[in-house]
């Protein structure tokens, strides 16, 4: 969109007209418009005269249609008369020319004291933004919204007033004449709600309205930024810059009074511009806020009989056709028309197209990629970088698609007439993520595609180009996986991390009931303390390993533990069998093992010993000559008959 500078110094031109209009001088030109000095002899004042070409790149079957809506939407724009608002007096067309004729005034627009040594008075400030505020709210009585607050759209016309420009871009709240999810407005500047995509209300302007007064009083924005990601992510997600800290730019009442104006839930801003200004003015004077909600005593801030009727009919329009969008933001660039510092005499200026319509109407828009200097194409061809990001296109025919690539991400646009005259940003978001991860659990470990990462918290570092695979586990809580697809964006990712919970696992009670032996147990490989009969267990399956050496006793068992219950399980061991060995000469060892097992000694012969009954397997060796002599045995619960060997050696 185009900036105006605030004076003028018409040159007279009698011989160049639009319709009733004299063209005095040039204020201005935009890629798709011009902006002049006019006077009209009707009424015998000047104004700026702004001219559209936009409708000869539309399809003839669109024009009619196009036209209208402009018209319908310039004339509710046109209603609105308040002394904080710079009024559109008139619309129409001649020469085949749309053009749109507003009030011209002189002034310097708000950037210029949003600087650190340009700053005004608190108390100034304070009063310009509250008749601000009170224009705001006799718009939106009417359900007219701004949508672009910004110091560059707030004129200063005198000591503590201003008026709003760009007022034409504004678009009835309930009239669809944009496409769906559609972003207007200046990043820096926008609600919480308007980068969302949601729909909007006044309480959107006064967000942006509190934006300005933070700039005005600091010099610094709230949601400061290197990138367009980075302020629209802190305006939805973070705090505005430390008010608190501003002590010596900002006095207290009106640092209490920027945190509300600033709010991200809108239900906790001022609900209308009338509050909005009763609370500042009250605020800029030195006086304290008060702690309770004080919206019934400002709701009448503006008398109801100086408010136009509210606007009931509702106006609809396919969202296919976005090209009232494109006029309604060139209406806009003709609102600010009258604050040209430069003017140009129209003698010196080529003005034929005020005559004839070229066949072709050629378009420009500068692209930039964020972050900045990626490779730009257009219809896949290198963009060469003597453009300085300029690209030239037809307003009709083949669309052309800009495009621009990092690492794995791929970002594409195809230019419509809308982007004329403005600026294309395509964001590349980051392929890779890097980040602090705690899920609240101290030392928890986290694999990554199935190789250890580190425990918790842990500064996290994926590839989003490949899909990633997460699994944190800690113990007494249940694994918690995460699958993160390919190309998946850092925002997904941090917002999939931080709604990643584990989940504490409920206890159960494990109860050891007594046995007719003494036994040692293990739970899940872990030995528990001789004398301990009870313990909590995570819910879920574990094993219950009892031994005694003695008896040759050591089984596993499992047990099932469920939350809130208490579990007593059937461990009781074996009953005992007796054996007996005997061996001629007596001079031997016996030795036993479980089928499978490893040989233990168990005695010298003669033998009796209590075992668990069962299957063993029985070795006696003959100490002189080391021979032996294996037979396995199945011992039954009590006395089993005596194992009787003898060796050749004894006689």
């Amino acid at each position: 969109m185009e900036r105006f500078s605030s004076k003028s110094s018409p040159a007279t031109m009698p011989n160049d007209a639009l319709g009733r209009y004299r063209l005095l001088s040039e204020l201005g030109r935009g890629a798709m418009g011009h902006v002049f000095l006019a006077h009209d002899p009707e009424i015998d004042r000047n104004v700026a005269l702004k001219t559209i070409q936009i409708l000869g790149a539309l399809p003839e079957a669109d024009r009619q249609e196009t036209r209208d809506r402009v018209f319908r939407e310039a004339r509710a724009a046109g209603k609105l008369m308040h002394p904080g608002i710079v009024t559109l007096f008139d619309v129409g067309e001649a020469d085949g020319m749309l053009y749109l004729a507003m009030e011209h005034v002189q002034g310097e627009t708000l950037d210029a004291f949003c600087k650190p040594d340009r700053l005004l008075p608190a108390t100034t400030v304070a009063e310009m933004v509250a008749g601000i505020a009170e224009a705001l709210e006799y718009a939106h009585h009417v359900g007219i919204l701004h949508r672009d607050i910004k110091p560059a759209n707030l004129m200063r016309v005198s000591e503590d007033r201003a008026k709003i420009m760009d007022f034409g871009l504004a678009r009835a709240v309930e009239g669809q004449v944009t496409q769906d999810g559609a972003l207007l407005g200046t990043p820096s500047y926008m609600s919480p709600e308007q980068i969302r995509g949601e729909t909007l209300d006044g309480r959107s302007d006064l967000f942006s309205l509190g934006v300005v007064l933070f700039e005005l009083l600091t010099g610094e924005k709230p949601f400061p930024g290197d990138s367009v990601s980075s302020i629209i992510y802190r305006i939805v997600n973070e705090p505005p810059r430390d008010i608190d800290a501003l002590a010596e730019k900002v006095p207290g009442a009106l640092r209490d009074f920027l945190k509300r104006a600033l709010a991200k839930d809108r239900s906790d801003r001022f609900p209308q511009g009338g509050a909005f200004a009763a609370a500042l003015r009250q605020s800029g004077a030195g006086v304290e806020m008060a702690p309770a909600d004080p919206l019934g005593q400002l709701d009448g801030a503006i008398p109801d009989e100086t408010l136009p009727p509210r606007r009931t009919s509702r106006q609809k329009m396919s969202p296919s056709k976005p090209y009232v969008a494109v006029l309604l933001m060139l209406i806009a660039v003709g609102a600010a028309a009258w604050v040209f510092r430069d003017q140009l005499p129209l003698d010196k200026l080529p003005l034929d197209f005020l005559r004839t319509e070229p066949r072709i109407v050629w378009l420009e828009t500068t692209v930039r990629t964020e972050p900045p200097d990626l490779p730009l194409l257009v219809d896949g061809e290198p963009l060469a970088a003597a453009a300085g990001g300029l690209v030239r296109f037809a307003a009709e025919g083949d669309p052309v698609v800009i495009s621009t690539h990092q690492g794995c991400r791929t970002v594409e646009q195809r230019l419509e007439p809308a982007d004329a005259g403005g600026e294309v940003v395509l964001l590349v978001e980051s392929e890779r993520f890097v980040g602090t991860f705690d899920p609240g659990v101290q030392g928890a470990t986290v694999s990554v595609n199935g190789k250890p990462a580190g425990a918790t918290p842990l500064d996290l570092k994926l590839d989003l180009c490949e899909p990633n695979a997460l699994i944190v586990s800690a113990d007494g809580y249940r694994d918690a996986t995460l699958n993160l697809p390919a190309q998946a964006r850092p925002v997904e990712v941090r917002t999939a991390l931080a709604h990643l919970i584990l989940e504490p696992i409920p206890l159960g009670k494990l109860v050891l009931g007594d046995t007719n032996v003494s036994l040692v147990y293990y739970i899940d490989g872990k030995r528990l303390s001789h004398g301990v009969r009870e313990i909590d267990l995570p819910e879920g399956r574990h094993k219950i390993r009892f031994k005694n050496d003695t008896y040759w006793i050591d089984e596993t068992r499992t047990v099932d533990i469920v939350g809130g219950r208490v579990a007593t399980p059937d461990l009781n061991p074996p009953p005992l069998a007796t054996l007996v060995v005997q061996a001629f000469p007596a001079n031997c060892k016996i030795f036993l093992r479980k089928p499978g097992g490893r040989w233990k000694y168990l005695d010298d012969t003669p033998a009796r010993r209590q075992l668990a009954a069962g299957t063993y397997d029985v070795r006696v060796t003959f100490n002189p000559t080391s021979e032996s002599k294996d037979q396995t045995v199945e011992l039954v619960p009590g006395a089993n008959a005596p194992i009787r060997v003898s060796f050749s050696g004894g006689s």
